[in-house]
């Protein structure tokens, strides 16, 4: 666990960060054995627990791991291969420490072995019969999951020609409602006709730095939803800003939020948009509608969709209503900004 949280499988009186005095069963409970809970079902033919502390035990645990793999290409059914492995940082111990530590507390706690293997009397299951072709498998996966119907072909209209088929890099923190943004601008375009792309990326990794979602609007299918190298990138915070800004593709442009970020941009082959989002939606009375600030502030500049385009997709996308007449004003306050700078 990312940060050294106590996890499912934190031995009793293990401190951690969020059991600073050590974990007490009498209010988390046990460690749970995965190993041992999967071997009860019938559905697993393979099921081995190892570690990876010594040549032997690497070893051990790479034979394990073909093992499992062959049996998925042999298709005998489900396999498990659990892996002991060390965590010096978490654990704030030298690696060597750390690896006698394994030895000597986690394996009691959790030994080594196999724990189920019918392999050999494992009969192959069959194959799931492939009756779909290839050409209509979008339209059995997607039909239905629409909230709307393509109404004709994409069209760009005026959008100035360096702001077409745009890559978006969305970041910020977690309560800053990323996410949310690139879900909407999606949505938008979607309902546009344009083929889109939403992926976003906010796990453990993202604590205390920056969650963020790629999107992708073309007029083109799309091939890869992962923006690597984006053309525009939105910075809510100064981390953010640090990370994404030198990935932005030479003539792109960087949106940044000047009320969280204290630093200046430092290229100069990009545009650089400063929106103070935090300070105009504090002035709206939330500051939660940030996001939608610098999605308005974004659309202004570009140019690519009007305020009547968002005001449609939030009707259909806002679950709680009581909000909608904030979000508005917050997409039109970022709009009016721009076109009050410009």
């Amino acid at each position: 666990m990312t940060g050294g949280q106590m996890a499912p499988t934190t031995l009793e009186g293990q401190k951690t960060t969020t059991s600073p005095t050590g974990r007490d069963i009498s209010t988390t409970g046990k460690p749970l054995h995965m190993a041992e809970l999967l071997a009860t079902l019938d559905a697993p033919v393979f099921i081995e627990r190892v570690a990876i502390t010594d040549a032997k035990h690497i070893l051990a645990a790479r034979k394990a791991v073909r093992k499992a793999l062959q049996a998925q290409i042999d298709r005998k059914g489900f396999s498990f291969v659990e892996i002991l492995s060390t965590c010096p940082v978490g654990w704030k111990m030298e690696p060597q420490e750390a690896k006698v530590w394994l030895e000597e507390n986690m394996m009691k706690v959790f030994p080594l072995g196999t724990y189920k293997d019918t392999l050999k009397e494992a009969e192959p299951l069959p194959a799931a019969p492939v009756s779909i072709p290839a050409e209509e498998i979008p339209d059995v996966l997607f039909k239905g999951t629409m909230a709307f119907e393509r109404t004709g072909e994409p069209d760009w209209g005026e959008v100035p020609e360096r702001y077409r088929e745009p890559k978006i890099k969305v970041a910020g923190f977690g309560g800053q409602g990323i996410l949310f943004l690139g879900a909407l601008l999606s949505n938008i375009a979607l309902r546009k006709n344009f083929h889109v792309t939403w992926l976003p990326a906010y796990g453990p990794e993202s604590r205390g730095g920056t969650a963020n979602c790629n999107v992708v609007i073309s007029t083109r299918p799309v091939a890869a939803p992962l923006v690597t190298e984006p053309e525009v990138v939105m910075a809510f915070n100064g981390p953010s800003m640090d990370k994404f800004e030198p990935l932005v593709e030479p003539g792109g442009m960087l949106l940044y939020n000047t009320s969280l970020i204290s630093q200046e941009p430092t290229r100069d082959d990009i545009e650089n948009v400063a929106v103070p989002a935090t300070g105009l939606a504090d002035e709206l009375g939330d500051g939660k509608v940030a996001n939608l600030v610098m999605l308005g502030a974004y659309l202004a500049y570009t140019e690519m969709f009007t305020e009547e385009d968002v005001n449609e997709a939030l009707d259909a996308v806002i679950k709680y209503k009581e909000m909608l007449e904030l979000d508005r004003k917050a997409i039109a306050r970022g709009y009016r900004f721009i076109r009050e700078s410009q």
